[in-house]
């Protein structure tokens, strides 16, 4: 992960369900933050499921880092949203979620975000579904997919989720192939 942060092309991390990605990432963000002294936030993007998940484990593992939630009931979101913390940079770490990625009119698109997480990332494998175009307006120095399953059904699906991680090289691969160039092996 380290790695790919600092070569700006990301990664997947696709172990099995149970052997710490979240952890992982976690001790990554804290790295960069304490060792590198990297600023800004990370947007990490979960399934509602899992977002008490990661706020419980980043105050048991890395409490020197600052979370926040964007999610919940309209209240709650309201709340977040308002909350110039979150969009000054100030925190460390914004969780949400895919259904509220997708939802608040690209509130997420406008910052600069250290890192962008997709937790359970085939819930992105969708390129026209509403919650990859919010996910692609934002901008980030890295994107970071973390699964389980990064081959669910077929090839297509893995080609959306490395779309995802690397737009530009896959786009001009596809313009590339399109017009008759070869095609790599």
């Amino acid at each position: 992960m380290i790695q790919g942060f600092f070569d700006r092309c990301g990664g997947i991390l696709a172990d099995d369900m149970g052997l710490g990605k979240t952890l992982m990432t976690l001790c990554f963000l804290s790295y960069l933050k304490v060792k590198e002294r990297v600023p800004g936030p990370a947007l990490v993007v979960v399934p509602l499921s899992c977002a008490g998940n990661w706020l419980r484990e980043a105050r048991k593992f890395v409490p020197h880092l600052s979370i926040a939630k964007v999610c919940g009931n309209v209240k709650e979101k309201s709340l977040s949203l308002d909350d110039n913390e979150i969009w000054f940079g100030m925190k460390d770490i914004i969780v949400t979620t895919y259904e509220t990625a997708a939802n608040i009119e690209n509130y997420f698109g406008r910052m600069f975000w250290k890192a962008v997480i997709l937790d359970e990332a085939h819930r992105a494998k969708n390129s026209a579904s509403r919650i990859r175009e919010a996910l692609e307006e934002t901008h980030s120095a890295c994107r970071i997919l973390l699964t389980g399953t990064p081959l669910q059904n077929n090839l297509k699906e893995l080609h959306a989720l490395l779309k995802f991680l690397w737009p530009d090289v896959l786009a001009k691969q596809s313009e590339a192939t399109e017009h008759g160039s070869p095609k790599p092996c």
